[in-house]
């Protein structure tokens, strides 16, 4: 089946090119505001002080939240602290003394900051598929250049939470539209490789913001860096387009032919097929003159309720939600007890940015335009599970360089991270046009839940049943993620369905739609009539046996053997 914004543009050229390269950058400052917490409130050992004008300061550096008064061994609760400035000069933690009964308020911090950008991929995710992608992107970009400013200067720990969870918001809007208007300009063969692409620059991320936190060892100073260079994106007004395949979607044919013209002038396209096409491929919307628009009601807008009700998109939501609730909850988790793994704070985050941002996206490009997104996603979560239970069996000091314990680490963050591009790439695949914001946001969502919990698991360590205690957690998790993910559909070299009804049509038809699929790059059709593919039927059972043996074995030697790494 031809998809007319592919045939007129192109499924890739310069528009795309620099369209997708503006969405790209803006995964520099989503990791900042996202990971800063492990440099502005690193673990830090504190010990008591006393300040007295007759003895002057007295340290009592083996005791944290209570100190003997003398001889009578006497313990008086700590109202001062002196605090290891070696890491960093300042931090959250030694600006507003959050350790003892206030020691929570650093897990608080982050978990409050996970819930903005939950609430903010569900608002702004909402706002885009109702009034485009453009305006609430800027909208954000704009809130997280603010704030993130703000923040450098606020006196009061709560004006602080407060701040960056407004941060948190624009946050979440960033991230969930600049992928979709990455991945809906696009087609073909590009529309797995530039998603993907598009995960990079978070990678890049880690290594320039342990640079900026080398360099910079006060929190202020770090935070202002950070929240400068991401101003200079409030550029993008003159340069962002609105998605063409929204505004189709919606039935706005005028402006989706403006954006097309231009997009296909710069690609090198016929410009003067453009009218006619989109009248062919929507019969149904005439195009009309901007006053007779004006005087009519445009399309109803596809609402939550309207997903729900649908039986096929109902159970493609509730097992994605799942699988991003569990990658929210093992990335962040374990991406928080890597350091507990020692070494070099600064070292194991640019490491863990080549190898988990870089290294891992680029692996996934080749995996999944090999086995697909759902055997991609199904084999990586069930090698990133093993990796981080095996880890427990290995206890700490018990080899040179803790070596098996990082080697596993490192395994584990290679196959989370290529999981991450293939969950995103599936999900703005498998969700119609006209709720895919509003569906990928609360999907989105459920990963910001996991994140929310994952400080909080790290706590189970204190619980006496072992230091490895959350690792059990995290490895579970990637397990069932696995399990949840079969009984969706592969939408390899599927065209983007547009709505809800098309989708709901096709699905009886599943076990041709490969076959059309494949057939139908030579054929005409309406935009509408897209088909899926549902999991392998018992007939096929060999068949799909023989594809699950080839395919991981094409991973394990991706990711349990990286020859980049060893």
């Amino acid at each position: 089946m031809e998809d007319p914004v592919e045939k007129l543009i192109g499924e890739f050229g310069p528009w795309q090119a620099r369209l997708g390269l503006l969405m790209a950058l803006l995964k520099l400052p989503i990791c900042w505001f996202q990971l800063n917490i492990i440099f502005i409130a690193p673990t830090t050992p504190f010990w008591c002080i006393e300040v007295s004008p007759n003895t002057g300061t007295q340290e009592y550096r083996n005791e944290t939240c209570w100190h003997s008064t003398g001889k009578g061994a006497t313990q008086v609760k700590c109202n001062q602290w002196e605090y290891d400035r070696t890491i960093s000069r300042n931090t959250i933690i030694s600006q507003w003394d959050l350790v003892c009964d206030r020691a929570a308020w650093v897990s608080i911090t982050q978990m409050t900051f996970m819930l903005g950008v939950l609430l903010g991929n569900i608002i702004f995710g909402v706002a885009a598929d109702r009034v485009g992608r453009k305006y609430p992107l800027l909208l954000a970009i704009a809130m997280q250049a603010v704030c993130g400013c703000a923040l450098t200067f606020v006196p009061w720990f709560e004006l602080f939470l407060l701040f960056r969870f407004i941060l948190a918001l624009a946050t979440g809007g960033t991230m969930v539209i600049s992928f979709v208007l990455c991945m809906e300009v696009v087609g073909g063969k590009w529309r797995t490789t530039v998603p993907i692409l598009y995960q990079i620059p978070f990678g890049l991320g880690h290594c320039f913001m342990a640079g900026f936190a080398f360099f910079l060892r006060d929190w202020r100073q770090f935070q202002f860096a950070l929240a400068l260079i991401s101003s200079f994106y409030l550029g993008y007004i003159w340069v962002l387009s609105e998605s063409p395949r929204w505004l189709l979607a919606v039935g706005r044919q005028e402006e989706a032919i403006a954006v097309l013209e231009k997009a296909a002038l710069l690609n090198g396209r016929n410009t003067a097929i453009i009218a006619k096409t989109i009248q062919q491929h929507y019969p149904s919307s005439i195009i009309k003159s901007t006053s007779e628009s004006n005087n009519e009601t445009g399309p109803k807008k596809a609402t939550m309720a309207d997903v729900m009700r649908s039986p096929t998109l109902r159970t493609h939501c509730i097992l994605v939600w799942f699988g991003w609730f569990a990658c929210g909850l093992s990335f962040f988790g374990f991406s928080q007890f890597q350091a507990q793994l020692g070494g070099n704070i600064f070292v194991n985050v640019i490491l863990g940015g080549l190898l988990g941002g870089v290294l891992g996206p680029l692996a996934c490009i080749k995996i999944v335009h090999k086995c697909g997104r759902r055997h991609t996603i199904i084999y990586t979560q069930l090698i990133a599970g093993v990796a981080l239970l095996m880890i427990a069996l290995f206890p700490r000091g018990t080899f040179s360089f803790d070596w098996p314990r990082i080697l596993l680490a490192l395994t584990a963050t290679l196959s989370l991270s290529i999981t991450f591009p293939a969950q995103y790439l599936m999900s703005g695949e498998i969700f119609p046009t006209v709720v895919r914001n509003m569906c990928i946001g609360t999907a989105s969502m459920f990963a910001r839940l996991g994140s929310m919990i994952a400080p909080f698991t790290l706590d189970l360590t204190y619980l006496g049943l072992g230091p490895d205690l959350p690792l059990i957690v995290f490895g579970i998790l990637p397990i069932l993620c696995a399990l949840t993910i079969i009984p969706l559909p592969e939408t390899k070299d599927l065209k983007l369905p547009d709505t809800i009804v098309a989708e709901e049509k096709a699905a009886p038809n599943a076990e041709s739609s490969r076959a059309v699929a494949e057939s139908s790059k030579t054929s005409e059709a309406s935009t509408l009539n897209m088909v899926w593919v549902r999991s392998p039927s018992p007939e096929t059972l060999n068949y799909y046996l023989l594809i699950n043996v080839r395919c991981f074995t094409a991973i394990f030697h991706q990711v349990v053997i990286p020859k980049r790494v060893l």
